[in-house]
């Protein structure tokens, strides 16, 4: 079980299933995902069974937890963990209710989860998947301090739809330097004139790959 200012994370249990169920059902909220709705209450049953039965992240599995407030009141969602590389390397998702979108909920539960595997479970890598049109989830990785590292084409089948994926990662010094960045906000904010002694550190600037669109080359 993990708990961040507003959240819950906690094992998976039976009467998560009609959540589950509905919120997997719901095309908005499986628009970018690898499952078509409507999801049957009887395959949200299986999965459910399955991950209560976990007692933690396992090599070649997926694990989930359930992201609830900190009462464990209402459940906003769910975060997923696959590890490879005899637990290395850990790839991880999220899903949230519609009604819980907005809040900055995913990132709080994904900067909670990444911590966890790096402090607790010891990877040394940490990666998401996304598809190229969802921005919202690319600002999530972002949020967290993932990097973009990369953009595949025509390598992610849901059905017989056929997409591309961008990659997103962060190794262990990465998120170190992440979870040790300054917090306070600088005293001064100046413009200054690119010059030849500072052009090496401009070009060192880097633009998140979700706000590419909004930025001049």
């Amino acid at each position: 079980m993990l708990q961040t200012d507003r959240l819950l994370l906690r094992r998976v249990r039976a009467d998560d299933v009609e959540p589950l169920a509905a919120r997997r059902s719901d095309p908005e909220v499986a628009e970018y995902q690898n499952w078509v709705p409507p999801y049957p209450i009887d395959k949200a049953t299986e999965m459910v069974a399955e991950m209560a039965a976990m007692d933690g992240p396992v090599n070649d599995e997926w694990w989930m937890l359930t992201v609830a407030d900190r009462d464990d009141t209402v459940v906003f969602g769910d975060v997923v963990v696959h590890l490879t590389w005899e637990g290395r390397t850990a790839e991880i998702g999220y899903t949230f209710a519609r009604e819980a979108w907005g809040r900055g909920y995913a990132a709080e539960a994904t900067t909670a989860l990444v911590e966890y595997l790096f402090e607790t479970v010891g990877v040394t890598r940490v990666e998401g998947m996304l598809h190229p049109d969802n921005v919202a989830s690319a600002m999530v990785l972002e949020r967290v301090g993932m990097r973009f590292e990369g953009h595949t084409r025509s390598s992610f089948w849901v059905g017989g739809e056929n997409s591309d994926d961008w990659i997103y990662g962060m190794t262990r010094p990465d998120w170190e330097a992440w979870r040790d960045r300054p917090r306070t906000r600088p005293t001064e904010v100046r413009l200054v004139e690119i010059t030849p002694d500072t052009q090496r550190t401009v070009r060192r600037l880097a633009t998140h790959k979700s706000q590419e669109r909004f930025v001049s080359p």
